[in-house]
């Protein structure tokens, strides 16, 4: 089956490049199993300490946004609590663009949502978009 990378392989590459140019490493053996672009690397946060992040491209990029999964981190919020992604982007379709790349959600959106959780409050509040979630069940 075709994926994305083979449609789009200048696409490919220029995503890989920027991955690199914030200073993610793409993960051979997790594109070999997956047949999807994956790669990990980390931030900084004040709060969080370094933060290890994993970005997999969906099938259907770039109509569709990466998922970035932050696996060794624990988030009362904005982090799917089972599988650890994140909430980095509304809800809506409208907030990804086709020429919006996954380095821009590591290096740009990924800072912004640990900088409003360590500030909280009023900032966090006007930072966040206006929907209710499901509290995971425990048990």
């Amino acid at each position: 089956m075709k994926t994305w990378m083979d449609d789009y392989p200048d696409r490919l590459a220029f995503e890989i490049a920027e991955l690199e140019r914030v200073g993610f490493q793409v993960d051979s053996d997790a594109m070999a199993a997956t047949h999807m672009l994956a790669a990990r690397g980390q931030v900084q946060s004040p709060k969080f300490g370094t933060v290890e992040l994993t970005i997999i491209y969906p099938d259907s990029f770039p109509f569709l946004r990466p998922e970035v999964f932050a696996t060794g981190l624990r988030l009362d919020r904005h982090q799917n609590p089972y599988e650890g992604n994140l909430c980095l982007l509304d809800r809506s379709t409208r907030e990804w663009a086709v020429d919006d790349t996954g380095a821009w959600l590591l290096s740009e959106r990924v800072p912004l949502l640990l900088g409003l959780l360590a500030e909280g409050g009023t900032a966090l509040r006007d930072g966040e978009a206006p929907q209710g979630e499901p509290w995971p069940c425990e048990g």
